[in-house]
């Protein structure tokens, strides 16, 4: 009969990037893919999630081997805690403040065009 090894794994989730919104939880697996089911089912609701490695970039974890790159990088810490964060991280954020700026920068064209 073959004997599984669990491990344990614990979270921070911070919902929206606020951190007065978070959560703390550990999951048991047997494998990163087991680990990777479990933390999809555990936030259900949320559709993209990232991490922040130690250069801070966002990465996000879509497929297992994403996590476990995240899990690696969380046991070289001191606490152990792997941190998530709900949505895609910069890429979000960086669409919209180059959509915006272009705008500006539109509207700042035609008003100079029309003096």
């Amino acid at each position: 009969m073959a004997q599984f090894v669990l491990r344990t794994q614990k979270f921070q989730f911070i919902s929206n990037g606020l951190s007065n919104r978070s959560h703390y939880f550990t999951l048991q697996y047997i494998d990163i893919d087991d680990l990777f089911e479990k933390l999809k089912r555990h936030i259900g609701r949320v559709k993209k999630i990232h991490w922040k490695d130690v250069e801070d970039d966002h990465i996000i974890l879509e497929d297992a081997q994403d996590l476990r790159e995240a899990v690696k990088y969380s046991k070289e810490s001191v606490a152990g805690t792997l941190t998530i964060y709900e949505g895609a991280g910069d890429s979000d954020s960086d669409s919209e403040s180059s959509d915006t700026s272009s705008d500006s920068e539109t509207s700042s064209e035609s008003s100079s065009d029309s003096e």
